[in-house]
């Protein structure tokens, strides 16, 4: 009976408090009734209580998101495995939380995709050079910025081998 009531209390509690703290290493934006208003920087930021604004937030310094394996395909028709790393900051915190559904996620797709275009015209010597990697690096860089919001400061390949794919699945 008391935890319900404490309960009620912190949640009601919270609705009154009319200031967030925004971390050094974070950007939000400030949503009123539900709209875009204005990006927050860190520090104490004043909102006007009871609902009226929300604000969201995200880390802006340097972090790192995984590429999982791809199965992919070359020029030469070798089947290859190709994973790895982008190292990426965040430049436009309102299109990273309002203009797309989910920034890390989107950024990936985007990059798997980008590498799966280059894999497919380049051979599996080529794949190894630099200039594939200039290339991808190039490609992801603009695309990322231009739809994600996103910086990418670089792409660092956790594995490229020559594999056989194989597909299993139970009957």
């Amino acid at each position: 009976m008391f935890d319900r009531i404490f309960d009620f209390i912190a949640a009601v509690w919270e609705w009154f408090i009319p200031f967030t703290v925004i971390n050094a290493y974070e950007q939000g934006v400030v949503l009123r009734f539900g709209k875009f208003h204005h990006v927050v920087k860190p520090g104490l930021r004043w909102l006007i209580p009871f609902g009226i604004d929300e604000v969201k937030y995200e880390t802006v310094v340097r972090q790192t998101s995984y590429l999982d394996v791809q199965s992919l395909t070359t020029k030469d028709k070798k089947s290859i495995s190709i994973a790895g790393i982008i190292v990426y900051k965040i430049d436009d915190i309102r299109m990273f939380l309002l203009d797309i559904d989910d920034g890390e996620v989107d950024m990936n797709n985007i990059v798997y995709g980008i590498i799966s275009e280059h894999v497919e015209k380049y051979k599996w010597e080529d794949v190894l050079g630099a200039g594939f990697h200039t290339a991808i690096t190039r490609a992801t860089k603009r695309a990322c910025n231009k739809y994600c919001g996103v910086k990418v400061i670089a792409i660092k390949w956790s594995d490229k081998t020559v594999a056989r794919s194989l597909r299993l699945w139970n009957d």
